[in-house]
């Protein structure tokens, strides 16, 4: 199979972001929504698409964020972002301190 997904062309003409409605661009076995940066992985041809599951990185420093209920929390470089802030783009410039794992 490779490293090339085989997911239906047609699948991913309809898909979107579940979290934000945004537009999904596929590479590298993972789509990443345009709009909020998030990323969902495909396993076995399958796009998983569970709001659980999705991975969110640092628009800061790009490391994979925390999520802790409605919010994602960068150890590395201390902030932490509502999903609100990210759908919006505000994610830089409206980040709040996070202080870690207790």
């Amino acid at each position: 199979m490779g490293n090339e997904s085989m997911v239906d062309k047609k699948l991913l003409d309809i898909l979107v972001c579940p979290w934000c409605l945004g537009e999904l661009d596929l590479a590298e076995q993972k789509l990443t929504c345009r709009e909020c940066r998030t990323v969902y992985v495909i396993e076995d041809d399958i796009p998983n698409m569970l709001i659980p599951e999705a991975r969110v990185f640092c628009p800061l420093c790009s490391k994979e964020m925390e999520k802790i209920g409605e919010y994602a929390c960068c150890a590395d470089c201390g902030k932490k972002f509502s999903m609100e802030q990210r759908i919006k783009g505000r994610m830089i410039d409206h980040a709040e301190p996070y202080g870690g794992k207790s």
